[in-house]
């Protein structure tokens, strides 16, 4: 009788310690789900604006985005459009593609006359650290702003020291540079045929 209550009495105290762990992260999160969400919402905004070139704090980021950032449905996905005093200043576009080792998602952003890339920003990746991560970085992410090109061709970011090239790939990661490219060239055109359906 002795050994049967040694062998119950675990199992017992595991599904005790089970229920109160249990109960607790589900309390945790059902306090924090408001505030996991808003931050959420806020991260979004932050890297819609910052495809856009609009760098702001973090504070003042709700209050701009309310006032000047529209989103606009269209059957092939939702676009925004960020218009200030002088008219439409972008368009954002979620873009998704494959790279090296999974999904890579953000946003890029076109002026009104779809002919310059405004910037971009990426939101998740699986990317190696230190090397394909390195997408995430500023130095890499900036030289996307400001870039050029003709809607009617079918490469708009081209690596250098290729023809034309205008961004550097990341030394090192050559898989993932690739992926980007191929990401942001189709995305790009996709965007353009929308802007030109709705706009």
């Amino acid at each position: 009788m002795p050994k049967k209550k040694q062998i119950l009495y675990p199992v017992f105290f595991m599904i005790l310690v089970t229920v109160v762990f249990t109960l607790a992260l589900a309390t945790i999160n059902e306090i924090t789900i408001d505030r996991i969400e808003d931050l959420e919402s806020l991260k979004t905004k932050q890297s819609i604006l910052y495809a856009a070139g609009v760098l702001l704090p973090e504070e003042a980021i709700p209050d701009y985005y309310e006032a000047n950032v529209t989103a606009l449905a269209t059957d092939r996905g939702e676009i925004f459009r960020v218009s200030e005093t002088g008219g439409v200043s972008a368009y954002i576009y979620r873009f998704t593609g494959s790279g090296l080792w999974g999904s890579i998602t953000g946003y890029l952003a076109l002026d009104a006359d779809f002919n310059t890339l405004l910037g971009l920003d990426f939101v998740s990746h699986s990317e190696t650290p230190g090397l394909g991560g390195r997408i995430s970085e500023s130095w890499y992410k900036e030289q996307f702003r400001g870039i050029e090109f003709d809607p009617q061709e079918d490469a708009y970011i081209i690596y250098t020291p290729s023809p034309g090239g205008n961004v550097d790939a990341i030394s090192g990661a050559t898989g993932t540079s690739e992926a980007v490219r191929n990401i942001l060239n189709k995305s790009m055109a996709e965007f353009i045929s929308i802007l030109m359906e709705v706009i």
